[in-house]
C-alpha cells in the first residue's frame, strides 16, 4: 500500500487555513466562557469575579470570530489577539491562584490567534497581487492556470 504524499498547501490556502483555526478558536474561547458564565449564574464558584456580564464577553468574541472568519478582517484578528492577551493577563492578576494554571490552553489561544494575523495580512496581500495580476496565478488555490 502505498501512501499519499502530502501536497504542499498554496500560499492562499495556507492563508485561509490560518484565518479558519483563528475564527474557530474564537469560538471555542466563546464557548468556554458561556459555559463557565452560565456554571456561575448557576451557583458554582469555578473562577472568582464571573457574572452576567461575561455575557457580553461571549458576543464580542462571537462577533470577532465571525468578522475573522467571513470578511478575512485584519483589525478583528489584531482586536481578538490583543483582547485575548489582556483578558487572560487581568483574570491571572484577579486570580493569583490561577497564574500557572491552563498555562498549555493560553499558549495554543495565542499561536491561533497569531497566527490568525498572519493569515489574514498575507491572504490581503496575496488577492490584492492577484488583482493586480491576474495571469500570476498568485491566489489560485488549485494552482491551475486561470482562462
Amino acid at each position: 500500500m502505498k501512501k499519499k504524499e502530502k501536497v504542499p498547501l498554496t500560499p492562499m490556502q495556507k492563508a485561509v487555513s490560518q484565518i479558519r483555526t483563528a475564527g474557530i478558536m474564537a469560538f471555542v474561547s466563546a464557548a468556554i466562557t458561556l459555559f463557565i458564565t452560565i456554571a456561575a449564574m448557576g451557583g458554582a464558584q469555578l473562577i472568582d469575579g464571573v457574572n452576567i456580564l461575561m455575557l457580553f464577553d461571549v458576543a464580542l468574541v462571537v462577533a470577532l470570530g465571525l468578522l475573522i472568519l467571513l470578511l478575512k478582517s485584519r483589525i478583528a484578528a489584531i482586536f481578538m489577539f490583543c483582547y485575548y492577551l489582556f483578558s487572560q493577563i487581568s483574570m491571572r492578576i484577579e486570580n493569583p491562584d490561577m497564574l500557572t494554571s491552563g498555562i498549555f490552553l493560553l499558549v495554543i489561544f495565542i499561536i491561533a490567534y497569531f497566527s490568525g494575523i498572519i493569515g489574514t495580512f498575507s491572504y490581503h496581500k496575496l488577492k490584492k497581487a492577484e488583482k493586480e495580476n491576474p495571469d500570476a496565478n498568485i491566489g489560485n488555490q488549485n494552482n491551475e492556470p486561470t482562462s
